[in-house]
């Protein structure tokens, strides 16, 4: 079927309150007889209202019933359509003012006759306005300094040293590791070969690199000297001397004829430096999660928080439920998961087996990453319960409740055996699987109203000081820490009474984080007004992303700070680091994958490794103008910032 279109008008736009047309239009020769319209919105649909085929928009006739499960909106529809005709709604909701067209329904499709039909989307937006803007950031003129994050301890010596290209260094390297991390680096700089340095005589244009081990510098630390056509790298740990050949790779990265004799000694100011990936919303293929690890070690990043399981996807294999996989991790039509966020009516999604889970364990081991798996309960687990209903349901909770998604059923009841059950075994494949000290199980945005009228819940002997929430998140610290792990959570897991061995990743705000180390737990600061690459990086309506926690350009992603002198000397020893996050809604390709990325990675990687005293936005700036000319060699699609003129 050919030449069917839905347009969506905006016709009101304000707060609390908007109002938007949404038409079919039927350009084919063929009727449209009835079946049902499904659109993907990001919205919640307050009321619907038809208006009749062919006639004006304010000739509002019925209110047709519709469902929304998610962001997935069903309107069931009696009339036929005719050749050259249109069908018309007026949708009705009451949220937050539209202000980009990523706000707005991103796909659509009929279905009828157990057979989807794609409908071409038109947006009509002439009434959304500009938000008060925000000044476009820009880069300041290139300088000598390029390395990023900033180093501890950067010195010039007077001397200039000519690099032929190809360029070719020699050096002992006598283990895997090594070798492995030198071809590396290799990939990341063409032109670039490192050679065993008894494997023949020195060229004129070769650099002889040596490693020597030096106890007295911290766990990471390094220094690293150039001079003339003999380099060092002095180093204390493994990850200390791989950083040092970032480093080296990042001077090296536009192919320079000359480069400065220096001497860096370096070594982060956190220990945690994250980056996390949701895979749920989205699946992300494994040669995207690749190069992301790529570019975190690259920004000398240590930690990726993968996101793994949400409402709309379960997509880590668990051997004792292959239903989770087999159900939960794809969405289409006729499936127990429908389309969310646009990805339409066909099967999509996919999962990640427990053999390509160790590939991706391994290749972050290489790069002295640490892999955190987040298994998010228990809301946000609708993937889960449609896979194992009869596990994870109780068929005589008749609570109702509305999560942040507008889902009614993404929560696990506590008070089943069978959920603590299904927990505690996936807890333990995921326990032999990744080898990492932390497992983070989510705990975000459970919403009012769960379990209240859950029989099993009621039963449960937790007295009145503890919720049935609390109930759970103690009983799986207690199972986790008996395995030699450590209960991670969102900022809501503070609130549950559990021991201090839990690690907090605070997302509201700087605040939270600081109130939950006043409280003695360790504190990952992820704040979206900073750390969400999900947002848009400003107020025009073209960019895409997301604005609840305002937008963030590349300055505000750069200029805060994750500790404050309000904490005592031992509280502020409780920030363990920061992380950023790129929730994934609206990441559908590459392309959009990497523009959210960079150059924002980067801010929030000299957040991370370099020391307060040396962190200055506007040398940032200067040194960004050398990555950016690297990434355009490199193919990535960043957000190209222009470079300030005067």
């Amino acid at each position: 079927m050919k030449a069917l279109r839905l347009n969506v008008t905006l016709l009101k736009n304000e707060i609390g309150e908007q109002e938007l047309s949404i038409t079919l239009i039927n350009d084919s020769d063929a009727v449209i007889k009835p079946m049902s319209l499904h659109i993907d919105v990001a919205r919640w649909t307050d009321s619907l209202e038809l208006s009749q085929p062919n006639r004006g928009i304010e000739d509002k006739t019925e209110s047709p019933v519709f469902s929304q499960i998610g962001s997935h909106l069903v309107i069931p529809f009696t009339q036929s359509v005719t050749s050259n005709s249109s069908l018309c709604w007026r949708l009705l909701t009451r949220q937050a003012a539209y202000l980009r067209l990523s706000d707005f329904p991103s796909s659509s499709y009929l279905n009828f006759e157990h057979k989807q039909v794609q409908l071409v989307m038109e947006l009509n937006v002439e009434i959304l306005q500009d938000s008060p803007k925000i000044e476009a950031c820009k880069l300041k003129p290139a300088g000598r300094d390029i390395i990023v994050p900033e180093p501890a301890k950067l010195d010039y010596i007077e001397q200039t040293i000519v690099i032929t290209w190809p360029l070719r260094i020699l050096c002992e390297s006598n283990e895997t590791l090594l070798d492995q991390q030198l071809a590396w680096v290799s990939r990341q700089n063409a032109g670039l070969t490192f050679c065993n340095s008894d494997a023949g005589k020195v060229g004129n244009g070769d650099i002889l690199l040596s490693f020597e081990y030096d106890q007295s510098l911290e766990t990471e630390g390094y220094t690293l000297e150039l001079q003339g056509q003999n380099w060092h790298i002095a180093w204390s740990s493994e990850s200390g001397r791989f950083y040092a050949l970032v480093s080296l790779s990042q001077l090296l990265m536009n192919q320079p004829d000359v480069i400065e004799a220096q001497l860096i000694q370096d070594c982060p100011r956190y220990d945690y430096r994250g980056q996390m990936l949701d895979c749920a919303r989205h699946f992300q293929p494994l040669n995207r999660i690749k190069m992301l690890l790529d570019w975190m070690a690259f920004y000398k990043l240590n930690r990726f928080h993968w996101h793994l399981t949400d409402d709309e996807a379960w997509r880590l294999e668990i051997k004792a439920y292959p239903q989770l996989c087999e159900i939960g991790a794809w969405r289409g039509e006729g499936l127990a998961l429908c389309s969310q966020f646009g990805s339409g009516a066909g099967k999509s999604g996919g999962y990640y087996t427990q053999a390509e889970v160790s590939d991706i364990l391994s290749y972050a081991a290489m790069l002295q990453i640490e892999v955190i798996p987040e298994i998010d309960i228990p809301g946000h687990a609708r993937a889960a319960i449609l896979a194992l209903p009869e596990l994870l349901v109780e068929a005589q909770d008749q609570s109702t409740y509305q999560s942040v998604q507008f889902y009614n059923d993404n929560v696990l009841n506590p008070g089943l055996t069978s959920t603590l059950e299904f927990l505690e075994t996936v807890l333990d494949e995921v326990c032999v699987l990744f080898p990492s000290s932390v497992i983070h199980l989510g705990g975000d945005e459970v919403p009012k109203g769960v379990w209240q009228h859950s029989p099993a819940v009621s039963e449960l002997a937790i007295g009145k000081q503890k919720t049935a929430e609390s109930y759970l998140f103690q009983h799986l610290q207690q199972h986790l820490n008996q395995r030699q792990r450590l209960l991670a959570g969102w900022e809501e897991i503070a609130h549950h009474q559990l021991d201090t061995s839990a690690i907090v990743y605070a997302w509201n705000g700087i605040e939270v984080g600081l109130e939950c180390a006043n409280k003695g737990y360790r504190v990952v600061q992820c704040p979206a007004q900073h750390a969400y690459l999900d947002m848009a990086w400003d107020n025009s309506p073209l960019e895409p992303g997301f604005h609840w926690a305002g937008t963030i350009n590349l300055k505000q992603a750069y200029e805060w700070q994750a500790r404050d002198s309000s904490l005592s000397q031992a509280q502020q020893a409780l920030i363990i680091g920061t992380q950023s996050q790129l929730w994934s809604e609206l990441i559908t390709t590459k392309e959009r994958f990497e523009y959210m990325v960079f150059p924002r990675v980067c801010a929030n990687a000299e957040v991370a490794w370099s020391l307060d005293t040396k962190q200055n936005y506007l040398h940032f700036s200067t040194k960004l103008n050398h990555h950016q000319q690297y990434w355009k060699s490199r193919d990535i699609q960043a957000k190209y910032l222009e470079l300030e003129k005067g």
